[in-house]
């Protein structure tokens, strides 16, 4: 998880090079909606990018034993919403 981009962006399960690798690859979470003046999202998407949105917002995150839950809550309760189940490895 990182903050750095001020919007929210989720990325499929990656290798250390950005590859996609849904067996051994990392989630990556972009929540920078916080706070300071949001970005537009325009065409910067990459390849793993799997869910990308400019608005308020907090990431909920449930930790099992063996998998997670997210969800991408928007503050003025309605908007841009996302959620999920991951597994861990």
């Amino acid at each position: 998880m990182n903050g750095h981009d001020h919007l929210y962006e989720r990325f499929e399960p990656q290798d250390p090079n950005g590859v996609g690798d849904p067996v051994r690859g990392i989630r990556q979470f972009t929540i920078g909606t916080g706070g300071a003046t949001l970005y537009t999202i325009g065409g910067r998407a990459l390849p793993t990018s799997q869910a990308a949105a400019s608005g308020w917002g907090v990431l909920k995150l449930s930790l099992f034993d063996d998998s997670y839950r997210w969800e991408f809550i928007p503050t003025d309760g309605g908007g841009f919403q996302d959620s999920g189940l991951g597994q861990c490895h």
